[in-house]
């Protein structure tokens, strides 16, 4: 999950990967820890720690970028791999993908969160 209306340019929230190809869904709060159950990895985010880090009351909107990929193998990489070195260990294994686009901010009259 990025934040791509950070004032950074980017801001990474969430990177999940090695989820088998069996697995539908994966369970709600999952434990902020690199290594969880069936090899499955999470990154260490732009907050400096492994696991899910959701939005943060910003002042104005902000779009957020869900992008699932199904690889076609199980990715080796460091212990504390971040976003990039996970975009990087991805690179010529995506088989397809797909991207949600949402967007999150301080709820003002008429607005809340959006999905497009």
């Amino acid at each position: 999950m990025n934040d791509s209306d950070s004032s950074s340019g980017s801001w990474i929230h969430w990177g999940i990967f090695n989820i088998p190809p069996q697995m539908i869904e994966l369970d709600e709060d999952q434990p902020k820890e690199r290594n969880l159950k069936l090899g499955i990895r999470q990154v260490v985010n732009d907050f400096g720690k492994p696991g899910y880090h959701g939005p943060l009351g910003a002042t104005e909107k902000h779009k957020y970028v869900f992008t699932v990929c199904a690889l076609d193998e199980m990715l080796q990489v460091k212990f504390n791999c971040n976003g990039e070195d996970l975009l990087k260990a991805m690179y010529g294994h995506v088989l397809e993908k797909a991207i949600i686009r949402t967007y999150y901010g301080n709820k003002r009259k008429g607005e809340g969160l959006s999905v497009r």
